[in-house]
Order: C-alpha cells, then sequence, then structure tokens
C-alpha cells in the first residue's frame, strides 16, 4: 500500500502531513509526499492562485503508482485545490483521493462533491485505518474519522478519539528518498537537501503541543470543539521527546539555526513541564527559538523567565481588541489590564528578545467607532516598542462568527474569503497601523481622533500600503540587531546568517545521539 500526500502551502514544514507520513510509515504504509507550493510567502499577501495545467501534467506519473491520494487544505486554498483535484480525477479516474486538514474537517459534505474520502481532525489514526482497509479489501464506509460517499449515499463517521500521549506519534518526516517540490510554478522535481535549505531557510517549524483551552468564535479551534470535545484539550509532547526531535533534525540538516513553536497556546502549559524543557533545551539544544502562541490569560513571569533563559528570542501575543464588547463577542478571557501588565513584563527581556509583536483584528462588521477607539486607547498604553499584525476578520467556515454572518446575511456559503492580511484602507485602520511604528504621542493622538478626521470616509490605500511596508522595514531592523533572521524568507535568512551568525549556544553532544543523555 502507498499513498502520496500533498501540500499546496506557500512553506515546506506542512507539519501536519509530514506528521501523517511518519505515522503510516511506522506502521509500514509507503508515503510519498509531493510540496506545491504557490505563494511566495506568509507575507506576500498574494490570491491564492490555481495550478496551471503543466503542473498537473508533471503530477501524474508521480500518482500512478499509488493507491491512494491525500491532499491537505484550509479554507483559503479551497478554490485551488478544487481544481486540481479536478484534474487529477479527469487524468486518473480509478485514483481515490482523501482530502484532509481544517476545511475538510467542518465542510464535509462539500467537499465529498470532489473528494472520494474526507479525514475528520487529526489525520494519523484514520487514515492509517483506511490505507489498511484498502490494502486489504474491506469495507471503508464506517472507519472513524473518515466520510465517504457511495451509490449517492454519504457515510458520515464520528471522529476518532484524539490521540493523548503524542509521544506515540514520531517526529515530522523528513526523509527525503521519496519526496518532491514544485520549484517555479512549472518543474517539479526530487527534494534534496539543499531544496530544504532553500525553502525553509535556516529555521526548523515544529510544535510542541495540539489543542486549544480557549474558544475564540473567529478561529479554527472554535469549530473543532463543536466536532469534538477533545480538540479543546491542550496534548503535549513530553520536554525529552520535543528535545530528541529537535536534535535530529539537526543532526539531519546541521544548518538549522532556529526553531518556531507553532504551537496556538505554549503558555498553557504547566509550569513545570515547561521549566524542564527549558532546561532539556538549554543543555541538548541551544539555539534560539520562537513563541507565537501567547494568550494573556495564561501568561507568567516565571514560564517567561524560564524560556528565555534556555533561548526564546522572539514571542508574539494575541490581543485582538481593546473593546470589551468586541472581547465578549470573541469569547476571549481576558481583560485589558492583564495585556497591558503582559506588554510591560516583555519590556524586562528588551535584551535577550526582539521586539515583540501584537496581534490586532479588524474589519469587524460588529463593531463601533467607539469599539474601535477603544482597542486605539489600549494600544496607547502598551509599554513600547512593540510591532503589531493587523488581521482583517475572516469568516472561516465552522466558527460561531461564520454561523451569525451566515444568519445576518454578511457572508454567503459561497463567499470568497477574504484575505486576512488585506485590511480595508480605512482611517481608523490607519491609526491602529501608526502603533506598529511608533508610540503616538498623546496631544497628537487627541487630534487625531478628532471627530472630523474619524468620521472621515476616505480611502487610504496608498498610505496603507506605505505603512505596511515600514512596519516590516522596522521588524526587519529590529530582527537583525538581535539576530533573529527566522522571520525573513528563506533566502534572506541564509544570505544574513552568512554575514552575521545567530547568538547560538554550542551544545557538543549535538552531533551525537542525546537520548541517554536525556
Amino acid at each position: 500500500m502507498k499513498i502520496a500526500l500533498l501540500s499546496p502551502y506557500s512553506e515546506i514544514s506542512s507539519i501536519g502531513l509530514r506528521s501523517i507520513s511518519a505515522y503510516l510509515k511506522s506502521h509500514g504504509i509507503a508515503t510519498r509526499l509531493i510540496f506545491l507550493p504557490l505563494q511566495k510567502s506568509y507575507y506576500s499577501r498574494e490570491d491564492f492562485s490555481l495550478y496551471p495545467e503543466r503542473i498537473t501534467e508533471n503530477l501524474i506519473p508521480l500518482l500512478e503508482n499509488v493507491d491512494l491520494i491525500g491532499i491537505s487544505l484550509m479554507s483559503h486554498y479551497y478554490e485551488s485545490v478544487k481544481h486540481l483535484t479536478i484534474k487529477l480525477k479527469r487524468a486518473l479516474p480509478k485514483k481515490p483521493i482523501i482530502w484532509g486538514g481544517i476545511h475538510p474537517t467542518v465542510m464535509p459534505e462539500t467537499c465529498l462533491e470532489f473528494a472520494d474520502f474526507i479525514c475528520m481532525g487529526e489525520g494519523e489514526v484514520p487514515c492509517l485505518t483506511l490505507c489498511q482497509h484498502l490494502a486489504e479489501g474491506k469495507s471503508v464506509a464506517n472507519i472513524p474519522g473518515i466520510w465517504c460517499k457511495s451509490g449517492g449515499q454519504i457515510f458520515s463517521n464520528k471522529p476518532v478519539s484524539m490521540v493523548m500521549d503524542l509521544d506515540q506519534i514520531p517526529p515530522p518526516d523528513y526523509d527525503l528518498e521519496e519526496n518532491y517540490i514544485l520549484l517555479s510554478k512549472k518543474h517539479l522535481v526530487h527534494m534534496t537537501t539543499e531544496n530544504i535549505h532553500k525553502f525553509l531557510g535556516v529555521t526548523y517549524w515544529t510544535m510542541y503541543t495540539r489543542g486549544c483551552p480557549f474558544s475564540c468564535t473567529y478561529c479554527c479551534n472554535d469549530a473543532l470543539r463543536k466536532i469534538h470535545k477533545d480538540f479543546g484539550t491542550i496534548r503535549a509532547k513530553s520536554p525529552e521527546c520535543v528535545v530528541q526531535e529537535i536534535t535530529a533534525i539537526r543532526r539531519k540538516f546541521p544548518f538549522i539555526k532556529y526553531v518556531n513553536f507553532q504551537d496556538d497556546t505554549l503558555f498553557a502549559l504547566p509550569e513545570e513541564d515547561i521549566k524542564k524543557f527549558a532546561q532539556l533545551y538549554k543543555k541538548f539544544v541551544g539555539i534560539p527559538f520562537m513563541v507565537p502562541g501567547i494568550q494573556p490569560s495564561v501568561f507568567s513571569e516565571k514560564k517567561f523567565d524560564y524560556l528565555v533563559a534556555s533561548g526564546m528570542i522572539r514571542a508574539r501575543m494575541g490581543i485582538q481588541t481593546g473593546s470589551k464588547n468586541i472581547l465578549n463577542l470573541y469569547e476571549r478571557k481576558q481583560t485589558n489590564e492583564a495585556v497591558i501588565e503582559a506588554s510591560f513584563l516583555l519590556q524586562k527581556y528588551t535584551k535577550k528578545l526582539t521586539m515583540p509583536n501584537y496581534d490586532i483584528i479588524v474589519d469587524n462588521p460588529w463593531e463601533t467607532q467607539e469599539d474601535i477607539v477603544q482597542t486605539i486607547d489600549l494600544l496607547n498604553k502598551l509599554a513600547p516598542p512593540f510591532s503589531l499584525n493587523i488581521f482583517s476578520l475572516t469568516f472561516f467556515p465552522g466558527t460561531s462568527l461564520y454561523s451569525r454572518a451566515i444568519r445576518e446575511n454578511l457572508v454567503h456559503e459561497n463567499t470568497e474569503l477574504n484575505h486576512y492580511l488585506n485590511h480595508k484602507p480605512t482611517y481608523l485602520n490607519l491609526l491602529i497601523s501608526l502603533f506598529g511604528l511608533f508610540k503616538v504621542p498623546r496631544w497628537l493622538l487627541k487630534l487625531l481622533l478628532s471627530k472630523p478626521l474619524i468620521n472621515t470616509t476616505r480611502n487610504f490605500s496608498m498610505l496603507h500600503h506605505l505603512l505596511y511596508r515600514l512596519i516590516l522595514l522596522r521588524r526587519g531592523m529590529c530582527s537583525i540587531a538581535t539576530r533573529d533572521f527566522s522571520m525573513f524568507p528563506p533566502t534572506l535568512q541564509l544570505l544574513l546568517c552568512k554575514i552575521l551568525p545567530p547568538h547560538t549556544t554550542d551544545v557538543k553532544t549535538i552531533g551525537n545521539d542525546t537520548r541517554e543523555g536525556i
């Protein structure tokens, strides 16, 4: 039995897909990983385009000798994956195709119009069972976590129970033997160490935990909790397992200089777990790492102390809004006072950390002018310096906000998703963007918040584009000053690391197997 797993994303870390591949291999299922990046990078703000016919033609030879084709997709990638699937079905009508990822999980009926199978939620166990049933000629109608359609009937099965002990799942698969990648939107080539280096830069992306204890109404975790209660349970690998994974990847790819933990809420881990991880990481790894998932309500100075001491150089915290009304709408359990306190604590580490990034959500149709002004007031009270990630509110299918927007005719089921980086060029959004550059003096802020100005309906597109680039430039200069090159596009990471090697703690055991020491 052999399955080809396709990733359409701009980055090739593809943690979920690589994890499924590793799990299947550990149970005797052969896999082939194919990466099909269309976007240049996260910061490109490009639309998610469709695959040219030439790419499909190049894919066919790689899929002819597999028994199952799997494609991962988030909601923004629905159209491109849909059109790719239609082309593959036309060329390989007898090859079954399974879709997995957040979008098929929350919109299974729609996705079954194009795919033969849908994987609900985490895919390791359901995909293994499906592969085993297909290989043995068993019925696939009642596999937990798998939806399928036969004879016009949809077989909808409950999600499989979550894997609570994440140490049972092998580290993400970075075996290059059966890996392929799309280069320049034209050529599919065999993955090499050089290609890995080119696309990853010097940063290894991974996840320590799964799940999220919060249920923000705009987030996919809100949708997942409705499907299975265990999606809201935070599960973690053991600190030893995490460190073993990173030491192994550094032995395989010695060019790795940073680690980026893509967890939703790593700070929700118990203090003792974070302390143990920090000790092991400092002893056996010793390279800088980033933690983007900080929620003000679980922020702890002690946890922060442990992580900074072990090599954390950048943190990102979700604020989203300063309005109590909108916090209630988002069901975010935080206070402005907690956000302000956290911002001042972060400034204790200015010599060791890159400037912190804070997330803000704009373009909320239920947000009043007063709500937006309250967000601006909160930003004015935060301890400088900081940078902002400004996101346009996107109604992701399956979330509570999506359901409300559907009911109120703000969107329809066939409404195309807006790109979350393309916020509206309004005056108040412009004021929020200013805080991504500097703390606006009170006298100037009072002037800028005068009624004639905030009531303007003018379009500020050019200024928004300018501020966006200036924010990235400022963030980049700060990152260069602290030698945190992980935020840059991979090619720039490679160049900067040659000129200014990152600060690291050289761990002498890195070239050996450290499992006994751990």
